[in-house]
C-alpha cells in the first residue's frame, strides 16, 4: 500500500471519529446541563426565551437536546418556550451563520448539533 493511500485513509478515519467525538460531546454538554438543573432543583422545562440575542437562543436549544435537530426543530422549540417571534427563515439563516462560524456542525443533510 503507498503512502499516499494510506494517508488518505487516515484522514477519512480521522474525519469520521471527530464527528463522532463532535457529537459525543454535544451530547455530554445536554447531559450536564440536565443534571446541573435537577441538582439546582428545577424541574421546569428550559426556557429559551429569556435568552436576548437569537444566535445565543438557538446554541441553547441545541446544547439541550440529545440529539442533531433540523431548522423547524429548532424552531418548534423556541416557539414552544415563548420565542414566537423566530420564523424558520431567520432560524435557518443563523444557523447556517453559525455554521460558517464553527460553533454548530451540519450532519445527515439538514440536522445540526453545538459544538
Amino acid at each position: 500500500m503507498s503512502l499516499t493511500r494510506r494517508l488518505t485513509e487516515l484522514e477519512a478515519e480521522h474525519a469520521e471519529l471527530d464527528l463522532l467525538a463532535r457529537k459525543t460531546l454535544a451530547k455530554l454538554r445536554g447531559v450536564e446541563a440536565e443534571m446541573e438543573a435537577i441538582r439546582a432543583g428545577v424541574n421546569a422545562p428550559v426556557r429559551f426565551d429569556a435568552i436576548a440575542t437569537r444566535t445565543e437562543a438557538i446554541l441553547a436549544v441545541l446544547r439541550s437536546a440529545d440529539r442533531s435537530l433540523t431548522p423547524s426543530e429548532v424552531t418548534s422549540r423556541l416557539a414552544a418556550s415563548g420565542r414566537a417571534t423566530d420564523d424558520l427563515k431567520a432560524v435557518t439563516t443563523t444557523m447556517s451563520y453559525l455554521n460558517q462560524r464553527g460553533r454548530i456542525q451540519k450532519v445527515d443533510g439538514s440536522h445540526y448539533f453545538a459544538l
